[in-house]
């Protein structure tokens, strides 16, 4: 018996060089009728991003796979945007200041598929593992240009971020309302708060 309410998954990745739709298949087959499909990490899509356009590929393979999801019957809604652990891999061949202003751009990118109504959000965060504080610097800035651009397109930013305790929730709070974007347009992808 189909469900009465949405079954939805707020956080899924569809990788086509792993079990691709055989997932979707899964998630139907458990009752899921909805998936907010969320772009992976360049490099699991073996690339090295050298400038902001190399994003492209991850966005375009996300808004298909979306495609061909919905073709099965389950609503699918693509958020973009760039990975917060990219900065790490980004720095292992540029300076941090290139590699912040290609991650930032590279939401831009993102921010455009949402203008044209090929994306519901903008994936952002920050690193979920130690950095040095210029990484965390810099990783916090982004994540704030994200909000800004949540804002200028009036939807929502997914984080992906380090597990929350109150002091860090707090901290994301302040950070996206100094940004004015609409606090039930931040969405922490996962808290064990909760």
């Amino acid at each position: 018996m189909p469900a009465k309410i949405p079954i939805t998954d707020n956080h899924m990745h569809i990788d086509p060089r792993a079990r691709g739709l055989e997932a979707v298949k899964d998630f139907m087959n458990s009752g899921g009728t909805h998936i907010i499909l969320v772009t992976k990490p360049s490099w699991s899509l073996g690339l090295m991003v050298k400038k902001p356009e190399d994003y492209l590929k991850v966005f375009d393979e996300t808004v298909e796979i979306a495609s061909k999801i919905r073709e099965m019957g389950v609503g699918a809604f693509p958020v973009l945007g760039v990975h917060p652990a990219e900065i790490s891999k980004l720095t292992e061949y540029m300076e941090l200041p290139e590699a912040t202003e290609i991650m930032k751009k590279g939401l831009e990118i993102a921010s455009g598929y949402v203008e044209k109504g090929l994306a519901v959000g903008i994936k952002s965060g920050r690193p979920h593992y130690p950095v040095t504080a210029e990484v965390w610097a810099a990783s916090n800035e982004i994540m704030e240009y994200a909000f800004s651009l949540g804002k200028e397109q009036d939807c929502a930013v997914q984080l992906h971020t380090e597990s929350v305790e109150e002091p860090e929730l707090q901290d994301i709070a302040e950070r996206a309302r100094k940004v004015g974007i609409k606090m039930y347009r931040v969405v922490k992808h996962y808290s064990p708060l909760w």
